[in-house]
């Protein structure tokens, strides 16, 4: 490819196009290391989901590896970074109005490094309300601090049995509004796709380091989504940041085997797949109506352990 990958479009249309990424990150292998408990007797994990409350927190640690590959202007592999990964996950519960009405926020902040460098930070909220039985369906989604739409579907079962199968997809659109010089609102065209798959497998005896057996629900989850922003209206019409490194495009494929506690409310250790694509600026313009774009994508692979060290339930 010779020519800077490059997007145009005439002032008020939008040429951003939607797609999966072609990723497949498939399954992990089941978790095969023991993890640490406090000694005891043995933890009967329940098969009753937790009523969350504001103020829940579960902390886990994470290691593993991670591949990331950055690509030039000209679609080229311009860098290849592997190595080691070490970090944390905390997962937090907090009460807020959603669309004016009250909802539960499910805060997931990964922070890690790669061979001991530089910190990373991935933020994912998911907005839930815990329904009469006990399940949670899943109303809204940010991912890292940009802001999705409505949707209703089943994100957690109300009670784990062997062969529980929750999930769906969803489309959300109309993502957030901007004034216009009039202060007129409106909506801005980007779109968040995504889909969830949770299903429970078979109880499952996870081993300590005390020898003493934890009773989990073994469980499979996926979550794909594709996050496209209006980049074209917000450059014209907002005074947003739109430059260097701004995120135009991600596509991202979680895969994950989950030991599951839902008496605590969390998965006690997770065998966790990430692939992410990100779409990123590298320079935009606009002369005589025609607003033009170069970009370039970076791509990570993140493969992890996930084991839960600290909880608070309120």
């Amino acid at each position: 490819m010779s020519k800077a990958r490059f997007m145009i479009a005439a002032l008020g249309t939008l040429l951003v196009g939607c797609g999966g990424s072609g990723l497949n990150s498939g399954f992990p292998d089941p978790p095969l290391d023991k993890t640490l408990f406090p000694a005891g007797p043995g933890v009967d994990g329940g098969s009753v989901l937790r009523t969350y409350k504001a103020g829940d927190t579960w902390e886990f640690t994470v290691g593993g590896t991670m591949l990331r590959e950055d690509y030039d202007e000209q679609a080229k592999l311009k860098s290849k970074t592997s190595g080691p990964v070490t970090g944390q996950m905390i997962r937090q519960v907090s009460a807020v109005t959603f669309q004016g009405a009250p909802a539960l926020k499910f805060t997931d902040t990964l922070s890690y490094k790669i061979n001991g460098g530089q910190n990373k930070v991935e933020i994912l909220e998911t907005y839930g309300i815990q329904q009469i039985d006990g399940s949670v369906t899943m109303v809204g989604r940010r991912d890292n601090n940009a802001d999705c739409g409505v949707v209703t579907k089943t994100w957690l079962p109300a009670s784990f049995a062997a062969g529980a199968n929750v999930g769906g997809e969803a489309n959300f659109t109309g993502l957030g509004t901007y004034l216009d010089s009039s202060f007129v609102p409106h909506n801005f065209n980007d779109f968040y796709d995504t889909s969830t798959a949770f299903t429970a497998t078979n109880s499952n005896s996870v081993t300590s380091t005390t020898a003493t057996p934890f009773t989990a629900w073994r469980t499979v989850y996926s979550d794909s989504y594709v996050h496209n922003w209006d980049v074209f209206n917000r450059f014209l019409n907002t005074n947003e940041f739109i430059g260097q490194n701004y995120r135009m495009k991600t596509v991202e494929d979680v895969s994950a085997i989950d030991d599951w506690c839902p008496l605590w409310g969390a998965p006690i250790q997770r065998a966790y797949q990430s692939t992410r694509t990100d779409w990123l600026v590298d320079s935009i313009d606009n002369q005589a109506g025609i607003v033009k774009i170069t970009y370039h994508l970076e791509k990570r692979s993140l493969d992890l352990k996930m084991v839960l060290t600290v909880h608070s339930l309120q």
